[in-house]
């Protein structure tokens, strides 16, 4: 397999962006200035953390995470007061390594009511464990859980199975509050994103039971999100936030986070996910106002922060949050990329509830059951840029040749073997391999399927996972040994 453009080029101008910010009205310096406490709103917010929950790397390094995050909170509300700060996160947190599918997501709900979280929606992973699974997750959550489109197709009438809208009164310097409404929102490719099966009626009746507002033009996910708006300004919301789970590249471009900004209309900032990108950007919505939307990339490569001030009418977003912190730690460490003895600390419950959830995952999982000679990648440079959903990897050509090597010993005659690679979720370092080390490649718990397709189903489906590129895509298909294939990135796919 070849592909002649340089994924690294290509992210060195989102790289750059990525750390800047989004304000309406208000200076760079703004974004750290804690003469703004009073009256204004501050939202801490997370993304696609994906079962990151800050235990020690393989460096010895504790990479940011829920402790670091939750005593970050402290001090902020420390400066802005109790009332003027919530902590929400945009979606796919219990899944994503061993401990999320070991404990079926249980392990990381118990870790964000620690944390403290306000608001909360779901993303396509937290549906990945079933829908009983899911309702029993929500039952146990401490967080409020928000969706303006995901249904219930059983009654006659849809319903929705979260509220759709909730409503914070923040206290104001000079007396009275200001309301901000949360609206939840997940992308309707969830149906597909995560495992269908999750959303059959029953494993004999494969009638769709749930929908996420779903159809081919994108106008029903926004005419459910300006209904949520509308209803949120008429109960009394200063300011509407949409808490999304739609993400920009590789998202369908109908449910984009950009694309239904400019077809809404009252909408102040979009919390975004799933395609773990980091921005902060304005846009315009449908009467051409400016809307913030901003998100945070994954595995808390940061920590967003919206600043709402009544007082001056402004609005600012910038990832991370985390950064004055980290800055300050480079120049003892002299590693940005990790927190060694944070200037916030870590919050010691909450760590301790992780090293808990930690211990009782590698009593399972720390038995060694192999070894490597050398790394094999899924993401490069340790920023979670996805190699595996762009181009040939050695660890896709390891997991697909397992793949064949499994299906031969089993008897079945197969030729080839593919994966999606936003199925291999994990690099594997060179020396001793684990149980859980191999969970956290492949953690979804997929099932090997075997199929007989014509040549032209096969061409078909890599043409098709190779359509996005040079932007990254889930859909990219890592393949075995016996088949090779050559991407022209200068040919437009049909």
């Amino acid at each position: 397999m070849s592909n002649e453009l340089s994924r690294r080029q290509f992210l060195a101008g989102a790289t750059a962006f990525a750390l800047g910010s989004a304000v309406f009205g208000l200076p760079r310096r703004a974004f750290a200035d804690d003469a703004q406490a009073g009256s204004a709103i501050v939202i801490l917010h997370t993304n696609d953390v994906h079962c990151a929950v800050g235990e020690a790397d393989e460096k010895g390094a504790t990479p940011l995470g829920y402790s670091a995050l939750a005593s970050y909170v402290a001090d902020r509300k420390g400066v802005f007061g109790n009332g003027n700060v919530t902590l929400v996160d945009a979606g796919d947190a219990v899944q994503g390594n061993v401990m999320g599918t070991l404990t079926q997501g249980q392990a990381l709900v118990d870790i964000m009511n620690a944390t403290g979280y306000d608001y909360v929606i779901p993303g396509n992973h937290e549906f990945d464990y079933g829908m009983p699974q899911f309702n029993h997750l929500v039952g146990s959550a401490s967080a409020t859980y928000l969706s303006c489109n995901f249904t219930d197709k059983r009654p006659e009438v849809p319903t929705l199975m979260f509220t759709p809208y909730a409503i914070q009164a923040y206290p104001l310097a000079g007396g009275g509050t200001a309301r901000v409404a949360f609206v939840g929102v997940t992308t309707p490719a969830t149906l597909t994103a995560s495992s269908p099966k999750s959303f059959w009626r029953s494993d004999d009746d494969h009638t769709c039971v749930y929908g996420f507002c779903e159809d081919d033009t994108g106008t029903a996910l926004a005419a459910a999100v300006q209904n949520a708006a509308d209803q949120a300004r008429a109960a009394g919301a200063d300011y509407v936030v949409l808490l999304a789970h739609l993400g920009q590249d590789g998202s369908p471009d109908i449910w984009r986070s950009d694309a239904l900004a400019k077809r809404c209309r009252g909408i102040d900032v979009i919390i975004d996910g799933h395609s773990h990108q980091e921005y902060a950007q304005v846009k315009q919505d449908a009467e051409g106002k400016n809307v913030i939307i901003t998100q945070t990339g994954t595995q808390f490569s940061s920590v967003g922060q919206v600043v709402i001030n009544p007082d001056s009418g402004t609005i600012s977003a910038s990832t991370p949050a985390f950064e004055a912190m980290l800055l300050r730690e480079a120049r003892k460490s002299g590693d940005p990329a990790y927190v060694q003895e944070a200037t916030f600390g870590r919050d010691a419950g909450v760590q301790a509830t992780i090293n808990e959830k930690v211990a009782d995952v590698e009593a399972q999982t720390g038995t060694v059951i192999g070894a490597s000679e050398v790394d094999l990648y899924a993401f490069e440079d340790d920023d979670y840029t996805w190699a595996v959903r762009a181009h040939e990897t050695n660890l896709g050509d390891f997991v697909t040749d397992a793949y064949l090597y499994y299906a031969t010993n089993a008897g079945v005659m197969a030729d080839i073997a593919f994966v999606n690679g936003g199925g291999v979720r994990a690099n594997l370092n060179r020396g001793n391999v684990t149980k859980g080390d191999l969970i956290n490649v492949n953690p979804f718990n997929n099932q090997l399927c075997y199929t007989s397709v014509s040549g032209q189903d096969l061409l078909d489906a890599l043409e098709l996972s190779a359509s996005s590129l040079p932007e990254s895509n889930g859909d990219f298909l890592q393949v075995s040994e016996g088949l090779e294939f050559v991407i022209r990135t200068d040919i437009d796919s049909p």
